[in-house]
């Protein structure tokens, strides 16, 4: 790939972020709310992989290392959108332990899939060991078909209970009434989570990936109700909810957390990416020593970050390393605005 269009696909999906920053006053890769295509992509079944595509995935057995080149090629083939590689990326480094070679292979995958309600549509044995298959799985946390689950974009619906019961010969309504996305999983955390909210600058998603989601409800159950889930138990993707400021280990709320891990991941084995200094063992992120920049000061939970500049700093460098691994691996062409396979 030229130089050329791999500086136009990070241009592009850096545009995508500005574009929600602008309007949500909220710093990372913006999700669904943003991108209705996203939405109908996770939200569909004919984007999903098949068992014949996983198949042809390698598998690694727990310890050794999947190369980061993998990782990309696999959220393709597994059935991931390839506009959210760079997100799927960014997350896994948060999942698992992760250097500039890759991330080590552990049981539940390296997306973390540690309860996958329900098996892969494809019918994949592996979750935890095949990349590809736990992307099937994933994608079970992105939209779950079924009632009382949690999920980031599945099926949303206030049911009308016996009057609305399929069971009922003389109901007077349907089963359930559709709820919006946004009523129940938002665009920023809630304030029972970690960071809680962070002022209202706390984004809620990375991509496909949530941190809040909400609870599913099949449109023909009269009885469920769809809501947001509460508090740090259950969270879909939980890094960053032990997060030091409520007394924890890790380094920041989410989704920064992910974002440091990731930018540490592909630094030198020293505390230093490129230019940034990166060291969440410590709990130091964001400096860059050369233009005298100090590390992010620790944000005080439920309000603003006082250097938000310097978490932007931290998340604008992880997806462009990111997206460099994406656009070598996915063989991208340039669209007007989209990226097209």
């Amino acid at each position: 790939m030229s130089a050329r269009c791999s500086l136009a696909l990070f241009l592009s999906l850096r545009d995508l972020v500005a574009r929600a920053q602008a309007t949500t006053n909220v710093s990372g890769i913006p999700g669904p709310l943003h991108d209705p295509e996203m939405l109908q992509f996770y939200n569909g079944t004919t984007t999903r992989a098949t068992a014949a595509a996983i198949a042809t995935c390698k598998t690694y057995p727990a310890g050794q290392t999947i190369p980061w080149s993998v990782v990309a090629r696999d959220w393709f083939i597994g059935g991931g959108r390839k506009e959210d590689c760079a997100a799927a990326l960014i997350v896994a480094s948060g999942e698992t332990s992760c250097t500039a070679e890759g991330c080590v292979s552990v049981q539940s995958g390296i997306w973390q899939v540690t309860s996958p309600d329900q098996p892969a549509p494809s019918g994949c044995p592996d979750g935890s060991f095949n990349p590809c298959c736990t992307v099937d799985y994933v994608r079970n946390h992105m939209n779950t078909p079924t009632s009382y689950q949690v999920s980031c974009m599945g099926e949303f619906n206030d049911g009308n209970g016996w009057p609305g019961a399929p069971s009922n010969p003389k109901a007077t309504k349907p089963p359930s009434n559709p709820i919006e996305l946004d009523k129940v999983v938002g665009p920023t955390v809630p304030k029972d989570h970690s960071g809680a909210g962070l002022g209202g600058t706390q984004s809620n998603w990375i991509g496909p990936f949530c941190h809040q989601g909400g609870t599913t409800c099949e449109s023909n159950d009269s009885y469920c109700h769809s809501h947001s889930q509460t508090t740090v138990s259950g969270d879909n993707w939980g890094g960053g909810s032990e997060w030091k400021g409520v007394g924890g280990k890790q380094i920041f709320p989410w989704p920064y957390y992910y974002y440091a891990r990731f930018v540490e991941s592909l630094g030198d084995g020293k505390g230093m990416t490129e230019m940034m200094h990166c060291d969440t063992t410590t709990g130091l992120c964001g400096a860059i020593p050369s233009q005298q920049l100090s590390d992010c000061q620790q944000p005080t939970s439920g309000e603003a970050p006082k250097d938000q500049q310097c978490f932007n700093r931290i998340t604008e460098l992880a997806i462009k390393l990111a997206s460099q691994i994406c656009e070598k691996e996915g063989n991208f062409k340039v669209g007007a605005d989209v990226l097209i396979p």
